[in-house]
């Protein structure tokens, strides 16, 4: 889960309005696109205090909090974060900030590491907090030893441990990237070849519509989707007909493309 970092109130507010507008935009280009959401990390107890008050919210002790690994570098800080989110529903304007929790994370080397006690109450793995795509992309390796006690030898393990994982993420995100920027041009050239505009007004026939990670093409009938996640590396492409415009029975126009070999 990504956390974007809030220094204000202001800054939340502006948070909401965006989730609000991306989700309408979204919606006319697919009215089920019809839900955002956007989390955030706050570090100053006042900025919660002022959640708390303005927007009924509550928060939770995370269930980490009990055990707090022991310090013992003074390179290494031990610091409060509380975490909330916004959700808005388009389907009836729905919207509003979910309980909070408090927790601690690990501050080191301008880094922040989260840590996790799955296997011991008294000796914990750590991660670094708030970058999925270390775990998404890269085969697992050994990792340094658990850690009950944090010392400057156990925490630079994990830092080199954990950054070399992270340089080779960042590897497989800019090949992945790469694919997704190659294979918009490519469709980018279709469109134009095929003299389709690229317009995101539903009630034209042809069209081409690129919004960040999805585009949506449709020509003469035949509709292609593509969707990139940037954080898993993965396109997924859908394709289907939009029968209206061919006119006839949906099924007689399948079995006639199925009859022309189309997927083998």
């Amino acid at each position: 889960m990504k956390y974007l970092t809030v220094k204000n109130y202001n800054e939340i507010e502006s948070a909401k309005n965006a989730v609000i507008n991306r989700v309408n935009e979204a919606q006319k280009r697919d009215r089920f696109n019809n839900y955002g959401t956007e989390h955030f990390l706050v570090f100053d107890k006042d900025l919660v205090e002022e959640i708390k008050a303005k927007d009924g919210v509550q928060f939770s002790e995370s269930y980490k909090n009990s055990n707090i690994p022991k310090n013992k570098s003074a390179n290494v800080d031990i610091i409060d974060v509380w975490s909330c989110g916004f959700y808005y529903d388009a389907r009836d304007g729905h919207n509003g900030i979910t309980e909070g929790r408090h927790f601690y994370l690990i501050s080191y080397r301008g880094m922040l590491f989260d840590y996790s006690f799955y296997f011991s109450k008294t000796t914990a793995d750590f991660c670094l907090f708030n970058d999925s795509t270390v775990y998404d992309k890269v085969p697992k390796s050994k990792s340094p030893n658990r850690m009950g006690t944090i010392t400057d030898k156990g925490m630079e393990a994990w830092y080199q441990y954990l950054i070399g994982r992270k340089k080779q993420a960042d590897s497989l995100n800019n090949s992945a990237d790469n694919k997704w920027a190659d294979l918009v041009e490519k469709i980018k050239k279709l469109a134009e070849g095929m003299g389709v505009p690229f317009d995101g007004d539903y009630r034209i026939k042809n069209k081409c519509i690129i919004r960040g990670y999805d585009v949506d093409i449709r020509i003469n009938g035949i509709q292609a989707k593509f969707h990139y996640n940037p954080t898993s590396g993965y396109i997924s492409k859908e394709m289907s007909l939009c029968t209206y415009d061919f006119g006839g029975d949906f099924l007689d126009i399948f079995a006639k493309l199925a009859d022309n070999g189309l997927g083998k």
